[in-house]
């Protein structure tokens, strides 16, 4: 809940209008619950709130920034994101914080946001809605704008935080554009018919355990670029079905893995600090303690499916 929300002062109200095409349901690998907007009209609008912006940039510059912001999430060819902005403005003053009351908004505050952060931002997803909450501390720059709200959009979408260097990792995303682990994310949730992801991509088939048996939930998993040696691509054990689907034997299935050489890391959660945040969308409470493993992976190709079997990791 955010509380203390002043409700004075004029409010500047742009129109922002949202057409996505209806993905499946999803709840886990850098997946999270989401608007149902199954039966909501089409196209989906957003209400952006300007209330409190400061007076840092005119106002025209706040929307090419929201149009900026946005954009990158239409322009993955594995996916289907549609929208358009109504640069018309509009003043409403009632509405000064994130309510479940049917429409979907885009809310700046100025308050008190983390140390050393210039931007902080969050979505509130509701039952068939999600408001986003901006809050702006002087001096920012443009760029702080335009990467949170690109980042709590993509919650918005679906995406919960990633363990990659992503658009949507937990503290950073300020990144020129999304990476790849961001479009694979969104192709899960939104995907094109035209362009399916599992036709330029390859994926990876697997099961994670300890020596007993014992099947982990949760493990972190991370395609490491051959070439780069960067991480181009995280998910987690225990989710098939492209990660939409929990299962409790350990297995795993990644889509979206980028045709060539890599490794396949894997490791605990804790790696990543914040383990008690459910905001990575991994399907589990218990995060599960190991040595971290390194597995070398057979040259992949687009529209592969290489199933690597069963890997034992050590307590």
């Amino acid at each position: 809940m955010v509380e203390g929300w002043s409700s004075q002062g004029k409010r500047h109200v742009l129109c922002l209008i949202l057409s996505v095409g209806l993905p499946q349901a999803a709840a886990a690998f850098g997946l999270e619950h989401r608007p149902n907007w199954k039966d909501v009209d089409k196209p989906v609008r957003f209400i952006i709130n300007m209330a409190h912006v400061p007076s840092t940039y005119p106002e025209a510059e706040y929307v090419a920034l929201i149009q900026e912001s946005f954009k990158p999430w239409t322009e993955v060819e594995t996916a289907e994101v549609l929208f358009s902005i109504d640069k018309s403005v509009i003043r409403d003053e009632s509405k000064n914080r994130p309510q479940a009351d049917g429409v979907n908004m885009i809310l700046w505050n100025v308050g008190v946001i983390p140390r050393n952060a210039r931007t902080w931002g969050r979505a509130f997803p509701f039952g068939d809605e999600c408001d986003i909450v901006v809050e702006l501390t002087t001096p920012f720059k443009r760029a702080d704008v335009v990467h949170t709200i690109q980042h709590e959009f993509g919650h918005c979408l679906g995406l919960a935080h990633s363990t990659a260097v992503a658009t949507m990792a937990r503290f950073s995303h300020f990144l020129p554009t999304l990476t790849h682990d961001d479009r694979v994310g969104i192709s899960v949730l939104f995907p094109n018919p035209r362009r399916p992801l599992n036709q330029v991509t390859a994926t990876l088939r697997g099961r994670i355990m300890f020596s007993n048996g014992e099947a982990i939930i949760g493990a972190v998993l991370s395609i490491v670029e051959g070439a780069t040696r960067q991480t181009v691509l995280s998910g987690f054990s225990g989710l098939i079905d492209q990660q939409k689907q929990v299962d409790r034997s350990g297995r795993f299935e990644l889509p979206g893995v980028p045709p060539g050489s890599h490794q396949l890391l894997i490791q605990p959660l804790k790696m990543y600090g914040g383990v008690s945040d459910d905001h990575h969308g991994i399907p589990t409470e218990d995060f599960p303690d190991f040595q971290s493993l390194r597995v070398d992976l057979p040259k992949l190709k687009a529209g592969d499916v290489e199933d690597i079997g069963k890997l034992v990791v050590r307590e």
